[in-house]
């Protein structure tokens, strides 16, 4: 199912409601589109009486749930919370998403049941921009080495109940308190910890000795495997058992950009009192198929159908949401021209930015890119409801591994060479 969080703890009244009225309308476009669809919100106890009468919450949510949250005093107790949160979700697979998300196709649900049934992750999410130039960004850093280099984009995660989800929530609460930093830093750190070790994380199997899941050194585990249960679905997740360890294979993909987030070329501090500025323009990386969601975005006196035609008015067409300048409109180009044209048409000073992203698009219109094995695409049965277009039967995926991601990072962006020294995980 989808899952909402609304945690309004320690936040001025006016802004706890105004973020629950965010919530109630970015799940009703997700019932409008998938009237089957589990949609849970999880609130915390101080959130209750600003939330919308219980009539109207259950017309929309299929699980209602408060939680009384530990630790609401500790550095980085929202971030924190969150992590709870998604351990307390109701669904055996769960995709939270943030309150700004407007969900813009009936293939989600569908989407989701295929995912469910693949059993092929514990954690899935997109990635923020990297260094669009050979020089670097301010904000992402210098080119990436690896996937797990990149900041992950966490508006959307896709979760799977199971020891593979525990470890890996158990390394971000412990990353958390260890950067002071929010659950971007977070994730970032542990997926660059679990990078260094294969996967693979470790604690005590002995009762009194239950320290934190690690990542295991080479060879301290033996490969005599164990199942377990993961779940009420009776799935089962390998564990590597030693002499006193109890190890999980975690599995991490990629959400693909049909789950749509908008990137900015960079970021810029402008000082202590400030806070990090984009660089425009602001684009998306090329998908075909239908855009399932799409993070916060501008409306410019438009609305949630106008945006979800907009955005699949093209598909399957390989593709790309595209804002030039802080007063353009949103145009979605689907050749290299018209992405030239769009930005010629903003009067947006020329750069390297935007010839990089537009040569990531075809001279002409191309059709879906197809796809096979755990990529294959799954087909629109549904029309749109309330306005949101005809359905498609584009190849639309909700995940992909992350050497796929990779793949297309070196090819289409500035990429430099991983150095596997034993150090690595120092440097996270």
């Amino acid at each position: 199912g989808v899952l909402f969080i609304v945690l309004g703890a320690g936040a001025p009244p006016q802004k706890a409601a105004a973020y629950t009225t965010q919530v109630i309308a970015s799940a009703r476009t997700a019932r409008l589109s998938n009237p089957q669809l589990p949609i849970g919100l999880i609130f915390d106890s101080l959130t209750r009486r600003e939330l919308a009468p219980e009539a109207l919450l259950g017309s929309i949510f299929t699980d209602l749930r408060t939680v009384k949250f530990n630790g609401t005093r500790a550095l980085g107790s929202f971030w924190l919370k969150r992590l709870q949160a998604l351990a307390f979700s109701p669904y055996e697979l769960t995709l939270e998403l943030d309150a700004s998300v407007t969900v813009c196709s009936p293939l989600l649900h569908p989407l989701l049941l295929k995912e469910h049934a693949a059993y092929a992750s514990d954690l899935a999410v997109n990635f923020e921009a990297s260094a669009l130039l050979p020089s670097g960004s301010r904000m992402f850093g210098p080119p990436p080495g690896a996937v797990e280099d990149v900041l992950p984009h966490n508006f959307a995660l896709l979760t799977r109940k199971g020891p593979g989800l525990d470890a890996v929530l158990q390394m971000m609460r412990y990353n958390i308190l260890r950067l002071r930093a929010d659950d971007q830093w977070a994730l970032r750190a542990t997926l660059r910890w679990l990078a260094a070790s294969g996967y693979r994380v470790c604690r005590h199997s002995h009762p009194t000795q239950q320290g934190p899941v690690v990542p295991p050194s080479a060879g301290r585990a033996n490969k005599r495997t164990h199942e377990v249960a993961a779940g009420a679905g009776g799935r089962a997740a390998t564990l590597w058992r030693g002499p006193a360890l109890e190890c999980v294979k975690v599995r991490v993909r990629r959400l693909t950009e049909n789950i749509l987030g908008l990137k900015a070329a960079d970021k810029l501090w402008l000082g202590r009192n400030s806070s990090w500025t984009s660089v425009w323009p602001k684009y998306s990386r090329p998908m075909d198929g239908q855009v399932l969601a799409i993070h916060s975005y501008e409306r410019h006196g438009g609305n949630a159908s106008a945006m979800c035609l907009l955005l699949n008015g093209r598909s399957p067409s390989w593709r790309l949401l595209l804002q030039p300048t802080s007063l353009s409109r949103y145009s979605m180009p689907d050749t290299r021209s018209e992405c030239i044209s769009a930005f010629n048409s903003s009067r947006a000073p020329p750069s390297a930015y935007a010839a990089r992203i537009c040569s990531w698009l075809p001279a002409r219109p191309s059709g879906a890119s197809g796809g096979g094995g755990a990529d294959e695409p799954v087909v629109a049965t549904d029309a749109y409801r309330g306005g949101f277009g005809s359905s498609s039967t584009a190849a639309t995926r909700l995940t992909e591994s992350f050497a796929v991601f990779w793949r297309w990072l070196e090819r289409e962006t500035p990429t430099r060479p991983l150095n596997r020294t034993a150090g690595r995980r120092a440097a996270v």
